[in-house]
């Protein structure tokens, strides 16, 4: 037989039984106490009521000397002897010794024949008080016999049934032992009668002794010989009692109780076969058959005997529809066969007929384990509140009710309260619940994994297996946590595998791949990783295309992938389907928009994202980003003093804003926002962003100093690479020709390192040698240097690097001078687009006379002109043939080149102009402020933001269905068209307006050209005049 989950069946009357000697005969007494049926208790095997038969309990609280002290001599009350003393001298008929009445004799024998009258009177009223329960009336009336006939044998054996029906057992003990000592064959059934005082008393060996002294004088006494055998079963005095019962059988082979008494016996000896057969006996008899049924049904049940029982139980409700204990144990049968939803019904007839409420709080005790066991908690839930509305609540229920609470937190996702609750079910392992501990476990481990405790839920999940094995929703709760603590790695993928076998329509898991793969494609840089958690997602989506999550998870893929404008679509579908605004979608689509370079669009969806969380620092920098390229400074200096202020002790927000502010020119400030970052958390890149402003300064002493720094706190030669190209640059504006020799030399030397440094590259050593050389007048070496290190540009290629165009440039200078004007014409036309406008018109002038000089001369003209419209003073004062024109676009003209000589142009016929090489610092550029793909979106989408929705263990299913008690109800996803109804019934927020939350939907991308054209007009220059002079010129 299967338990029924737990030790939960208990009838607490089984504890509280107090046995009383009862008349076997339906005919005897009516002054009796009737009989009480027998009551249930613990069976540990099934957990449920093990009902026994016995009667009376063994209690030895009285020694057999103080048994003694009852005897019948010493209760013969004093009155009563000397009142027989004085009628000795009457003899029997109250006549005179003569045998002739004398004058008084007659008055006196119509005063007795009245007494008595009035005494038979008041008795008969005393028996019909003592019939309907008024003992104190029936004992006031004989307060009036006793005052007639204080002997009256009748009106004392009266009282004593008075104080028994009134439970003073020692009271009416004296009385019954008069009336055995002065009259033992009396009435036969006081021998039963004073043996029930006794066992009210406790004390049960002087109670087997009265029953024996009427033995002695009744021996033909059927109830006797009943009752002491009934005494001899709740002894356990198994032999004397069988004893008893043959004599009983033997003297009344009809009457069923014998049969009865006999089997308790035998099951008492373990002898269960032989009481059955006691019981068929008993069956025969008349008057017996329903307690002999219900008996027989009690022992098949304890011998695992459900089927028979439950055809003895269900005849005797058919004799007796309204019997409790058939009901009840009816139901204990029905348990163990499994039959939970028809021992329901029993249970709900046994508190149906249970007008004492003797079984009931044991029965919707009961019924509440049931629920349990069905997993229907709220039924159980209210099943223990009908035992407490009606005040029957048992404390084995208390425990249950515990267990059930917590569970219910849980159902109501009240996690931290149902986990305090099992925290204490857990520690305090009550025995009631002892099955149901590896549940406990299960059940907590779910609340840890859906607050993404997920170390502990591992742990939670592992102590249950050990327990009982796991169902598939705690075995998938399981994976998922194991796969979620081990991080990112193949593991953990191959336990997210298993865990989408259990539960295929289950979407976690994918998601959680997806995170895996996409992390793990961040960490290689590896793409294909990248498109590996995309396809995931989009399995994922066709699953379950209502999750807003996944559209999101899926758009910062995308964009990942640099794909922004699908990413867009992802993400508006991410804020369509949200029950609510999130930040994080709007600031995310804003990346997307100023990838695009569509800023005004990211600057409203970072404002919405500002709107919705106040906090979100990054929602104020990307703006700040945007607003400066837009070139709306006060708002981009108002957006970082604000993200500074959300993260004051936060290095990156410093740094951030010392970007700004170098691009604003404030290189003193940015220097300060720098050493914030650095004392909050001294970092190597802290220390690279000082040098680089120390650079922009062109301060080459306070640079070294800090690379000092930091090769103190890290050695590496890249540092030692930095400090000797720069201690070199730093020489190199002595303009000695000596110098530049040394230089050469060592710059030979540097480039042996095989590396290259944080801030100075291979490029910069090339670059300056190649200077050199031009200043050595050697521009075929100076060629030979420049060359190599110039990165070709392509067609696709929308910018060029700084340093890249200024190589370029010298290397044209160098065509130039030696005389390659083709050459040198497509290195400047390769750099000339990526100009700003000033270097654009000096580029462009070289590249017009360069035109005259290949007799262009239309060409020639046109570039002239276009030079003027960028560059109108240089252009201006070369076509006026001022002399000594200087062209220095680039870095030539700047600080750290004006030391160096210019180097004379005079090609063909043309006026001359002069020209310097570009030579400057090694820096690294400016920070930019373009949007490129942003990391700060990546965090996102990790195993640790994936939402994770466990698989809740306490429901039913059947074949991927939930069944919910004895239904089966399927559940269906709500279709598209559904969901679309709802959401457009939905209330619109009152905190924003439509307007501020407008989604915007970017169909067509349009790129900026990458160098602005800015034309200028006729009222600056007379530009007919100068083209007049160009067509004057004499080339």
């Amino acid at each position: 037989m299967s338990r029924l989950g737990i030790t939960t069946f208990i009838d607490p009357e089984s504890r509280k039984i107090k046995p009383r000697l009862k008349s076997f005969r339906k005919e005897q007494n009516n002054t009796g106490s009737p009989r009480k049926k027998s009551s249930p208790r613990i069976n540990k095997s099934f957990a449920c009521y093990n009902i026994s038969s016995k009667i009376f309990k063994y209690n030895d609280s009285f020694s057999k000397d103080r048994s003694r002290t009852f005897s019948m001599g010493s209760t013969t009350p004093s009155n009563r002897r000397t009142a027989s003393m004085r009628m000795t001298g009457l003899n029997s008929s109250g006549k005179l010794s003569n045998g002739h009445p004398g004058p008084k004799e007659l008055e006196e024998s119509k005063n007795v024949k009245l007494k008595k009258e009035l005494i038979a009177e008041l008795l008969d009223k005393v028996k019909k008080d003592i019939t309907i329960g008024l003992f104190d009336i029936a004992l006031q009336t004989l307060k009036k016999v006793f005052k007639e006939d204080s002997n009256n044998l009748r009106a004392i054996y009266m009282k004593a049934q008075c104080y028994i029906g009134l439970k003073e057992y020692k009271l009416a003990i004296p009385d019954l032992l008069g009336i055995i000592q002065d009259h033992p064959t009396y009435n036969k059934n006081i021998y039963i009668e004073i043996a029930t005082c006794f066992i009210e008393s406790k004390d049960y060996t002087t109670a087997v002794r009265q029953i024996t002294r009427g033995l002695l004088k009744f021996p033909r006494f059927l109830e006797g010989y009943l009752s002491r055998g009934t005494l001899y079963n709740q002894m356990q005095k198994w032999d004397k009692a069988i004893s008893d019962f043959y004599e009983a059988i033997s003297i009344g082979p009809t009457e069923g109780t014998g049969y009865l008494g006999l089997a308790e016996s035998l099951i008492g000896k373990g002898e269960c076969k032989n009481a059955i057969k006691m019981l068929d006996q008993a069956l025969k008899c008349p008057g017996s058959t329903n307690l002999a049924l219900l008996k027989r049904g009690k022992l098949l049940f304890e011998n695992h005997e459900f089927d028979k029982a439950l055809e003895d139980l269900s005849r005797l409700i058919d004799l007796e529809p309204n019997n409790i204990e058939a009901h009840y144990f009816k139901a204990f049968s029905l348990l163990g066969q499994e039959n939970l939803i028809d021992a329901a019904v029993s249970l709900e007839q046994v508190i149906k007929y249970d007008k004492a409420k003797k079984y009931t709080g044991a029965a919707i005790y009961n019924l509440g384990a049931i629920k349990i066991r069905q997993r229907d908690f709220y039924g159980a839930h209210f099943t223990f509140q009908r035992a407490v509305e009606q005040g029957i609540e048992i404390e084995e229920q208390k425990v249950l009710k515990g267990y059930v609470e917590a569970i219910l937190c849980l159902m109501r996702r009240k996690f931290k309260e149902g986990i305090s609750q099992l925290n204490k079910i857990i520690k305090k392992k009550h025995i009631l619940l002892q099955e149901y501990l590896g549940n406990c476990f299960a059940y907590r481990g779910y609340a840890y994994a859906s607050i993404d405790n997920h170390e502990k839920s591992v742990k939670d999940l592992t102590a249950a297996q050990k327990l009982q094995d796991l169902d598939n929703s705690s075995m998938y709760n399981l994976m998922i946590s194991q796969a979620v603590s081990l991080g990112n790695c193949e593991k953990a993928l191959e336990l997210l595998q298993q865990a989408s076998g259990l539960f295929p329509k289950n979407v976690e898991p994918f998601a959680y791949q997806a995170a895996i793969y996409f992390q793990l494609s961040l960490t290689t840089k590896n793409p294909s990783l990248g498109q590996k958690s995309k396809e995931l997602l989009d399995t994922v989506i066709k699953l379950r295309d209502s999750e807003s999550d996944l559209y999101f998870y899926r758009g910062i893929v995308t964009y990942y992938n640099n794909k922004p404008i699908d990413a867009v679509y992802d993400f508006e579908q991410a804020i369509d389907k949200a029950e609510d605004n999130v930040a994080n979608h709007f600031l995310a689509r804003g990346l997307c928009s100023a990838k695009l370079k569509m800023f005004k669009e990211a600057i409203q969806d970072f404002s919405i994202a500002i709107q919705l969380d106040e906090k979100c620092s990054d929602a104020y920098f990307f703006r700040g980003r945007c607003a400066f390229i837009l070139e709306d400074a006060e708002l981009a200096l108002k957006d970082f003093q604000q993200a500074l202020l959300i993260k004051p002790n936060d290095p990156s927000a410093h740094i951030k804003a010392s970007n700004l502010l170098l691009l604003t020119g404030a290189v003193d400030e940015a220097v300060k926002a720098l050493e914030n970052a650095y004392t909050i958390n001294p970092s190597t890149e802290i220390i690279l962003s000082k040098v680089k402003c120390y650079l922009l300064q062109e301060n080459i002493p306070l640079a070294l100093t800090e690379i000092n720094k930091l090769n103190q706190v890290t050695k590496s030669p890249k540092n030692n690479f930095d400090i000797e190209v720069l201690t070199l640059v730093q020489a190199l504006s002595s303009q000695d020709s000596n110098t530049y020799q040394k230089i050469l030399s060592e710059l030979t030397n540097v480039l042996s390192y095989k590396t290259e440094g944080n801030i100075c590259k291979v490029l910069h050593i090339h670059w300056i040698r190649g200077f050199i050389f031009m200043m050595n007048k050697d521009f075929e070496n100076a060629k030979n240097e420049f060359s190599p290190v110039i990165i070709k540009r392509k067609k696709k290629d929308q910018s060029m690097e700084r340093n890249n165009i200024e190589i370029i440039y010298n290397l044209a200078i160098c065509n130039l001078v030696i005389g390659n004007l083709e050459e040198a014409f497509e290195n400047l036309n390769d750099i000339v687009c990526f100009l700003d406008e000033t270097d654009r018109g000096k580029v462009l002038l070289i590249m017009g006379v360069i035109q005259y000089a290949l007799e262009m001369n239309r060409e020639a003209k046109t570039i002239l002109t276009e030079a003027f419209k960028y560059d109108p003073e240089i252009v201006g004062k070369y076509l006026e043939e001022n002399s000594d024109v200087e062209v220095l676009p680039l870095s030539s003209g700047e600080k750290f080149a004006e030391g160096f000589d210019c180097i004379k142009i005079a090609i063909g016929d043309s006026h001359p102009f002069y020209v310097r090489p570009c030579i400057m610092i090694p820096k690294s550029g400016l920070p930019s402020f373009d949007f490129g793909i942003e990391e700060e979106i990546f965090k996102f989408f990790t195993l640790n933001t994936v939402k994770c929705k466990p698989e809740t263990p306490w429901l039913n299913r059947v074949k991927g269905s939930i069944q919910f008690t004895d239904e089966i109800q399927l559940i269906e996803a709500e279709s598209p068209s559904e969901e679309k109804e709802e959401e457009e019934k939905a209330e619109v927020s009152d905190v924003f307006s439509d307007k501020s939350l407008k989604k915007y939907k970017s169909q067509e991308i349009s790129i900026r050209s990458p160098v602005p054209v800015v034309r200028i007009h006729d009222s600056d220059s007379s530009l007919s005049e100068i083209l007049d002079d160009i067509d004057d010129l004499n080339f």
